[in-house]
């Protein structure tokens, strides 16, 4: 996954956490009702940064583990605790702290990639990819199929010895055309 990718959805899951807490803090009704508008708001950008971090689950106690579905997403779970049914009270605390986890999560992913960029190897990987995905982008731009597929199907191996043999006539030509040889 693309770094500012990462850092959006690290920002995203902040945003909602602090909106939550606000919401679960405020007494005022009037208050209340707009953070609540606010969390909404909010909620789905977070689902999808939980997505990527683990899914927010609640199982019922195992008394009622037949009569009771488990929830899944936090947009099931980030009001539950106003429903008449509720059986945890500490779920709002639950919530808040698997939002602060999901962040730590991805803060270790961004280290992670931001350890990978300094490698040189990571570059020299970035280019080849791009050199050698050209005549693959190409021909998905003409047939219409993602190019993910097109490297996966049987004409990959083809694709990639016509890119090695066009970079190689490229770099051929450019030499021949700056006099290297």
């Amino acid at each position: 996954m693309r770094l500012s990718e990462l850092r959006g959805h690290q920002e995203a899951l902040g945003r909602f956490r602090r909106a939550y807490v606000s919401y679960l803090k405020e007494q005022d009704s009037t208050v209340a009702g707009e953070l609540r508008h606010e969390v909404l708001i909010l909620l789905p950008s977070a689902e999808a940064a939980t997505a990527l971090t683990g899914e927010v689950e609640l199982y019922p106690p195992p008394a009622l583990a037949g009569s009771m579905p488990v929830r899944r997403g936090l947009s099931n779970l980030v009001f539950e605790h106003e429903s008449p049914t509720a059986w945890n009270p500490n779920l709002p605390h639950f919530i808040v702290d698997r939002l602060v986890q999901g962040e730590a999560q991805l803060a270790r992913a961004i280290e992670i990639e931001h350890k990978k960029r300094r490698s040189p190897l990571f570059w020299g990987d970035r280019l080849l990819r791009l050199l050698l995905g050209i005549p693959a982008y190409l021909v998905s731009l003409v047939v219409g199929v993602p190019q993910r597929r097109l490297e996966e199907s049987s004409w990959g191996p083809v694709l990639r010895v016509i890119a090695i043999l066009a970079d190689t006539a490229g770099i051929w030509g450019v030499g021949r055309a700056v006099n290297w040889w």
